[in-house]
């Protein structure tokens, strides 16, 4: 991790690692949400007329206590206390994808660079590992796992860090934040019912239907389409607020990108 060492971040995790998560269950049969979207459709309708755009956790297992917090400490941010991860409060996140969106809040700060890591098998294992640059301004930051990025396999959690480059030569100066993160699948109806609504409708299916980190991106894209539409700004508050983040609604949404150095 380009001169940062992960041992303290694995052996952190190893020690508030839940004990006998269980993996194997689809999000269509753990999530009872799954039936939501489809009791609001009429005859003749791909997509309900309108659906709430607060998240509905699936019922599945707490992620470890830790999950999203930051560390503490004499940092180079301006304002530590606001550094988070945008993760569903207790539960760890689901995605869809193979190569998921991650998203945190970064307060004001002079650093550039963080390292990004995914950690599977109980955190024995370095999935990927990586260095961003950073946004000039504070701001909720999102990140892609590129496709050259091993994909996330299905039904497996993996445990994701973010780590701030405050300090060199100072592990205890750089701060992070961190959450977890599982790749489901959906019934097949429910699937094509999303890939054909419009923006707001398939952040609204996925916020339905407990998968946050792909809502989280839908909402997001639909803010930035229409920003300046009440609809827009009333479901991207309603996501937010609905897990507890209601203070980051006005954040502008930035992108990190893969350092080249």
């Amino acid at each position: 991790m380009s001169g940062l060492s992960i041992l303290p971040y694995r052996a952190a995790s190893l020690a508030v690692l839940c004990l006998g998560l269980t993996l194997g269950a689809s999000a269509a049969n753990a999530n009872p949400a799954t039936s939501h979207a489809s009791s609001q459709l009429f005859p003749g309708q791909t997509a309900p007329l309108k659906l709430s755009q607060a998240f509905k956790p699936p019922n599945r297992g707490e992620a470890p206590p830790s999950a999203g917090g930051a560390t503490r400490g004499q940092t180079c941010l301006r304002d530590i206390t606001k550094f988070k991860s945008l993760i569903p409060g207790k539960q760890p996140g689901l995605t869809l994808s193979t190569h998921p969106t991650f998203h945190w809040y970064l307060p004001e700060g002079p650093a550039t660079k963080a390292n990004f890591l995914i950690l599977g098998n109980q955190d024995q294992d370095v999935v990927y590992e990586t260095t961003v640059d950073l946004p000039a301004k504070a701001g909720i930051v999102s990140f892609t796992l590129p496709k050259a990025a091993p994909a996330l396999a299905l039904n497996q959690q993996y445990h994701w860090y973010l780590v701030v480059q405050c300090s060199r030569k100072n592990q205890s100066a750089n701060p992070s934040v961190e959450g977890w993160i599982e790749r489901v699948q959906l019934e097949s109806g429910l699937m094509q019912q999303i890939a054909t609504a419009d923006i707001a409708t398939q952040a609204a299916l996925l916020a339905n239907n407990g998968i946050w980190y792909d809502a989280l991106v839908a909402s997001a894209q639909f803010r930035a389409q229409q920003g300046n539409s009440q609809q827009a700004k009333t479901a991207w508050a309603e996501l937010l607020g609905s897990v507890g983040l209601g203070e980051l609604v006005q954040a502008p949404v930035l992108s990190a990108r893969l350092s080249q150095e």
